[in-house]
């Protein structure tokens, strides 16, 4: 199944294909509105060869951009001829099939001339090193020039990569007046991201001791989203600084406010938004790892995971976090166990 960037990028030239002549006779050349809504849905819900033919019909409108991102869908799939259709569109000789590089050069050429769609893709390849060597720094800088030409998709993943720190120094207030941009002009992930971090009621353009001075004061409270929030914040290192001991004292805190099937529920949401952001994937390890020292069974086997969409380095802080929460958690019963005793020793 394709992207929704993907789908809305389709949606957008949708009437177009349903109400423009084609130039070509072929078996696919007439259809009807009907008929290219269902190839579009098909293409839009993985369908190889509706890709193939959806890019053929774009080709032949014109469009060669929206052309080039469905064959490349098609082809990433294993469906030999619409390599062949990248090969005939990079200008190799009787349409020889194309390659992941034939792709890479062909954005970079139409990215060039500051088409944003096609800066958008190419910060994808770079990103993931379709055709080309990863480049992080190349990829968030492309990102940055779609999102300034008002690319809704650029500016949500522009905000990811500033939360992330990918190819960009980390900057939270950047990555919120990216998300905040994008979710004013109706981008739905973006909304649906921001309605989250809403919840914590934090301002991350606030210096960083009036937010801790906000924060540490709601959350003595017993304010539990104020307190996700600095425990987070101390585990991730933004915007406090990393400082496992005191993150430990904090998910404490949750754990004693929460129950262990709030805790998986908790771990479970930011593990479907984890895609983009390790952070997130290992901030979801954590609460999955608290649910389970709680008790909850599947909760360990859920962490297990996720361990291979974070780094070793962040799979030891949050068993150290746990292992932390777990001894303060003992000690404390250890305690009251005493001083029941100690009660009934002295009420004897």
């Amino acid at each position: 199944m394709l992207g929704k960037s993907s789908m809305r990028i389709w949606r957008r030239s949708q009437k177009s294909l349903a109400t423009s002549p084609d130039r070509e006779d072929s078996a696919d050349a007439e259809l009807s509105p009907d008929e290219i809504e269902s190839l579009l849905n098909d293409a839009a819900n993985g369908d190889p060869v509706a890709q193939c033919k959806a890019g053929r019909r774009f080709l032949r409108h014109g469009d060669e951009l929206q052309a080039m991102n469905l064959f490349r869908h098609s082809a990433y799939q294993g469906h030999e001829p619409a390599w062949s259709e990248i090969g005939a569109m990079c200008g190799n000789e009787g349409g020889v099939p194309g390659t992941n590089e034939d792709v890479a050069k062909w954005y970079i050429r139409v990215a060039d001339t500051g088409n944003r769609t096609a800066q958008l893709a190419l910060a994808g390849i770079y990103r993931e090193g379709l055709g080309v060597e990863p480049d992080q720094v190349e990829s968030t800088r492309l990102y940055r020039l779609s999102a300034e030409q008002g690319d809704l998709d650029a500016q949500f993943h522009l905000s990811l990569r500033y939360e992330a720190g990918k190819g960009v120094r980390a900057d939270a207030a950047e990555a919120m007046t990216w998300l905040r941009r994008a979710a004013s002009s109706g981008h739905p992930d973006a909304r649906a991201r921001l309605d989250r971090k809403s919840c914590y009621g934090i301002d991350l353009k606030a210096d960083v001791e009036e937010l801790t001075r906000l924060l540490t004061g709601r959350a003595k409270q017993g304010d539990l989203n104020k307190i996700s929030a600095i425990a987070e914040a101390y585990s991730t290192g933004s915007p406090f600084g990393e400082d496992i001991e005191k993150a430990a004292k904090w998910f404490r805190r949750i754990t004693e406010l929460s129950t262990a099937e709030g805790l998986r529920l908790y771990a479970r949401i930011l593990a479907s938004q984890a895609d983009e952001t390790a952070h997130v994937a290992f901030l979801a390890h954590i609460y999955f790892s608290l649910a389970a020292a709680a008790g909850h069974q599947s909760a360990a086997s859920e962490s297990k995971l996720l361990e291979s969409r974070i780094s070793s380095r962040d799979v030891k802080k949050s068993r150290a976090i746990t292992r932390m929460c777990r001894r303060a958690v003992d000690r404390n019963r250890g305690s009251r166990r005493r001083h029941r005793r100690s009660r009934r020793s002295s009420g004897s």
